[in-house]
């Protein structure tokens, strides 16, 4: 579905109207192409509802997505008290919540000291993005360089590490798409030990202010989790085995079931 904004097809008007630009075979060609692209989608557009939904998504996201690169440029050229007093800090992580992972890594991009803001809890943008299990984020850490160990090791006021809050139990609104406790279980396990490998393995043993390390907060806050993932388990096991039974049932009945013999 090609979506293009408004500046951009403004752009191309503005070229096209200039007398001074020579107009060759292959743009008459091109210029056709899209005038019948942009036909078939308004056809398409007026006749299926969904697809113009789609479509005004589609440009509504390309449009943001400009005016975010207007942002960024304005932030170069601005001094860190002059952001300071703007609502980007909390917006960075408001974007890390909602899974915005192109939003923080335009403002990475614009202003890189933006790994050091905290939040209310002293939690980086990496901490917090490890506690919403938004993987996106957590792979922009890779291309910190030298910061990275340092980024890596940093603590809340709680005295977590980045694996602590890996550790901790998934917003619901990330498992309620997952079915099964067990199910859950195993993918709360497998982001566990993801971000293990990017701590350092002196931080691993690492206790909080409660004493806990990683492992032992994982056991504790899992802990209702495991119960209802063995119970899953449990009832997925018996209703195999029924099911099991009966084909078992069903084929041993027909393999001593004589062609064309009534019982």
């Amino acid at each position: 579905m090609p979506v293009h904004s408004p500046r951009i097809c403004n752009t191309h008007r503005d070229i096209e109207a200039h007398p001074g630009i020579p107009i060759n075979q292959e743009n008459i060609i091109k210029q056709a192409l899209n005038h019948l692209y942009g036909l078939v989608w308004d056809l398409l557009k007026l006749f299926a509802p969904c697809i113009k939904h789609i479509h005004d998504i589609k440009v509504k996201h390309v449009q943001v997505h400009e005016f975010l690169g207007c942002i960024s440029k304005d932030l170069s050229a601005m001094n860190h008290s002059e952001i300071h007093e703007t609502k980007l800090f909390p917006a960075v992580f408001d974007a890390v919540k909602h899974r915005n992972s192109e939003f923080v890594e335009e403002i990475l991009t614009a202003y890189p000291d933006v790994v050091w803001i905290l939040d209310e809890e002293d939690r980086n943008i990496f901490l917090f993005a490890v506690l919403q299990r938004e993987e996106k984020i957590l792979c922009l850490l890779h291309e910190m360089g030298p910061r990275k160990n340092l980024i890596a090791t940093s603590l809340d006021r709680n005295g977590n590490t980045i694996l602590h809050h890996a550790a901790m139990l998934s917003p619901s609104s990330h498992l309620d798409h997952i079915s099964g406790a067990a199910l859950q279980l195993q993918r709360e396990l497998q982001w566990f030990e993801e971000v293990e490998k990017v701590v350092q393995p002196m931080y691993r043993e690492m206790q909080n202010k409660q004493g806990m390390t990683a492992r032992a907060l994982f056991a504790s806050q899992h802990k209702k989790m495991r119960k209802l993932g063995e119970k899953w388990m449990k009832e997925t096991a018996t209703s195999c085995t029924v099911v099991a039974a009966l084909i078992a049932t069903i084929m041993f009945t027909s393999a001593f079931t004589v062609p064309g013999v009534q019982y």
